[in-house]
């Protein structure tokens, strides 16, 4: 996660909706969560969606379930 040098936080569900620029504290947060994690290609059968995600750089989506699912897709 070094190459992320800016994040948007995305959440559009029920009423709300959502779209905000991360701060430089919440990327690092973010950045340190995800360091050292495997990335692998899956299609695991939880919730996700787009409108429940973090963009990174414009360019790469982490989209989170929307149940208790703890897989990041």
């Amino acid at each position: 996660m070094e190459f992320a040098e800016r994040g948007e936080a995305i959440f559009i569900y029920d009423e709300k909706n959502v779209s905000s620029e991360m701060s430089e504290q919440d990327l690092s947060m973010i950045k340190s969560i995800f360091n050292g994690k495997k990335m692998y290609n899956d299609s695991p059968s939880c919730g996700f969606s787009d409108n429940v995600a973090i963009i990174v750089n414009d360019s790469q989506t982490f989209c989170f379930a929307c149940d208790t699912c703890s897989v990041v897709y």
